[in-house]
């Protein structure tokens, strides 16, 4: 995917599914450090994660910002195809008026 980039050949439907699912992961490692503190008590490595997890909800939410940003691409791109009907330009019967 990162050397398609130079070339011209990724599109916005291939980050859709990795932008989303980092998101979520961020979210998810935001969310559950709460209960694990809870659950486990003060541990070195979990304070310093509890410290950093605003910057993780900050992180989860540039994700899905980044996330939306490609879905609108790719819902415009896919619009755009279905408008015209391909073999000879004329507009798809089916595209709402």
């Amino acid at each position: 995917m990162i050397f398609g980039g130079s070339t011209g050949q990724v599109d916005a439907s291939d980050l859709l599914h990795p932008s989303g699912e980092m998101s979520a992961r961020l979210m998810i490692v935001a969310i559950a450090l709460g209960p694990l503190m809870a659950l486990f008590g003060p541990r070195s490595g979990l304070v310093w994660l509890v410290r950093r997890r605003r910057h993780f909800g900050v992180a989860a939410f540039a994700y899905a910002v980044l996330h939306l940003v490609f879905y609108i691409i790719d819902l415009t791109r896919r619009s755009a195809k279905d408008h015209c009907d391909g073999r000879n330009g004329k507009q798809n019967p089916y595209w709402p008026r």
